[in-house]
């Protein structure tokens, strides 16, 4: 399949899975940028940040609102496999934006980054788009017809797990570091949900699976259960915010006041 079908593939089977989605597909606009922030910062009426100017992709919901969500991609995606996991992880966050405007926000978007239970939401989905993504881009070189090359899948993947695990458990342990010495606090959590995120997916797939949680909770000091019930009381619909703003907490010992 050239990258356009399983783009095409990808995202319908995202709309039939999530009612929300499916409900709005036709109000979301696909967009690919030169300068996602610059893009950005027209649909919202806000300045250009420079960490926008990096990043493969971002879900905007224009501010005042025009009745239509959305998607940014970076242009050098356009031909790059990778870009499956920018238009899931995307998704993942418009999902999880709509529903938690209409239950705490009373549909107002702009109301959004001042609601108390904001930041915990922030990070949980966050974490939730990464684990999306990387679900969605693996599952997609999965599905070859008839199942071909699945040893070959299967190589990739580890050898993916492998060349990526080292990195990012050193990272994850920089993050957690920081944090302990009060360095950088949201910025270093944003940074290891979304590695919570990949290592889930991991999990999901059955790559590396103990062996990066056990990783992790040494990191971290805490059980193995406890980082489970962190990641299990993550839903879409949307998640308890106050008991994960206590969970955070207690895992991380991270006050999120």
């Amino acid at each position: 399949m050239i990258i356009k079908e399983y783009i095409h593939k990808m995202v319908s089977e995202i709309y039939s899975n999530s009612i929300t989605l499916n409900d709005i597909k036709d109000r979301i606009i696909f967009e690919f940028c030169d300068d996602i922030a610059l893009r950005k910062s027209e649909l919202q009426n806000s300045n250009v940040t420079s960490d926008d100017r990096k990043i493969d992709g971002s879900m905007v919901i224009p501010l005042p609102f025009n009745g239509f969500y959305y998607i940014l991609i970076n242009q050098n995606l356009k031909n790059d496999i990778n870009i499956l996991e920018t238009i899931a992880h995307e998704l993942s966050h418009l999902e999880d934006y709509y529903i938690f405007s209409q239950k705490y926000c009373s549909g107002d978007y702009s109301l959004i980054t001042s609601n108390e239970r904001w930041l915990p939401f922030y990070f949980y989905s966050e974490y939730k788009a990464k684990k999306s993504g990387y679900n969605a881009l693996y599952n997609a070189l999965y599905s070859k017809p008839h199942n071909e090359n699945i040893k070959a899948y299967e190589i990739m993947l580890d050898e993916i797990y492998e060349n990526r695990y080292n990195d990012l458990i050193k990272n994850f342990e920089i993050a957690v570091k920081r944090i302990g010495n009060n360095e950088n606090v949201l910025s270093n959590l944003y940074d290891i949900f979304r590695y919570l995120g990949i290592f889930e997916s991991w999990t999901n797939l059955s790559v590396g699976k103990i062996k990066a949680y056990e990783a992790i909770c040494k990191v971290l000091n805490v059980e193995f259960i406890s980082l489970i019930d962190l990641s299990n009381n993550m839903n879409s619909d949307i998640v308890d915010l106050i008991l994960l703003k206590k969970q955070i907490y207690q895992v991380l010992n991270v006050s999120l006041e």
